[in-house]
C-alpha cells in the first residue's frame, strides 16, 4: 500500500511489492554462479548464504538451488550456511564446513564481505582458494582486485540502477500510473579464484 498523495520508487523489494522499484537480479547472480562453477566441473558447490531475513538473499538461495536442479545435482542442506554481516562470519562457515567433512569443492558466498572473510579461513587450513577450492563472491569490492590472485565475483551496475531509478521517479512525477519493476543484471568478472575441479582437494 502506498501512502495517498506520496510517490514512491525503490532500490529493492519484497516479494510482494506492488509500488515502482528498481533491483538487481540476485535470483540471476546465485544461478550464474552455480552454473559457472558447474561448468568447470563441481558438483559439490556450498552457499554462504547473507542473512535470509533479506528478500535479495532468498532470491540468490533458489537461483542456487535451481542451477543444480536444471544440471540434475542434488540439493544437499548442510552445504548451505546462513551468514551474517560481519567480517568473520565467512571464516567461520568455512571452518564448520571443514570441520563437519562435507567435502565442498568449491563456494558461492552472498556477498565479498563474507568470500574475503572465506578466503583468509581456507588459507588457514592449507587450503588454496581457486587452485583447491573455487569460490565466487557478489559485489566487487575494491579489494577483491587485489586479494590474491583476485577474487571471482558479480559486480552490480549502481550507475545504470540509478539512472533507471531516477527515470522512474520523473515519469511517476509525470502522470505515469505504473506500476514500473525492473531487474538489472550483474557482470560476472572473472578472476583467479573460479578454477576447474582438480581433484586436488575437498574438506
Amino acid at each position: 500500500m502506498q501512502p495517498r498523495g506520496f510517490t514512491i520508487v525503490t532500490v529493492g523489494r519484497t516479494d510482494k511489492s506492488d509500488h515502482d522499484w528498481v533491483d538487481v537480479d540476485h535470483y540471476k547472480i546465485g544461478y550464474k554462479a552455480t552454473e559457472r562453477l558447474i561448468r568447470l566441473g563441481h558438483a559439490r558447490i556450498a552457499h554462504l548464504t547473507t542473512p535470509l531475513r533479506y528478500t535479495y538473499s532468498n532470491h540468490a538461495l533458489h537461483g542456487y538451488r535451481d542451477a543444480l536442479e536444471t544440471h540434475g545435482i542434488g540439493h544437499d542442506p548442510a552445504l548451505e550456511i546462513e551468514c551474517y554481516l560481519s567480517r568473520k562470519t565467512g571464516a567461520d562457515a568455512v571452518t564448520e564446513l571443514i570441520t563437519r567433512g562435507v567435502g565442498p569443492t568449491a563456494i558461492f558466498c552472498g556477498n565479498d564481505v563474507i568470500a574475503l572473510s572465506a578466503m583468509e579461513a581456507m588459507r588457514q587450513f592449507g587450503i588454496r582458494p581457486g587452485p583447491d577450492m573455487a569460490l565466487i563472491g557478489c559485489d566487487d569490492v575494491p579489494v577483491a582486485a587485489h586479494v590474491g590472485t583476485g577474487l571471482t565475483t558479480f559486480r552490480q551496475d549502481l550507475d545504470a540502477l540509478g539512472m533507471r531509478l531516477g527515470r522512474m521517479m520523473v515519469a511517476k512525477l509525470g502522470g505515469d500510473a505504473g506500476p514500473h519493476q525492473q531487474l538489472i543484471d550483474a557482470e560476472l568478472i572473472l578472476r583467479g579464484t573460479d578454477l576447474p575441479q582438480s581433484g586436488g582437494r575437498a574438506v
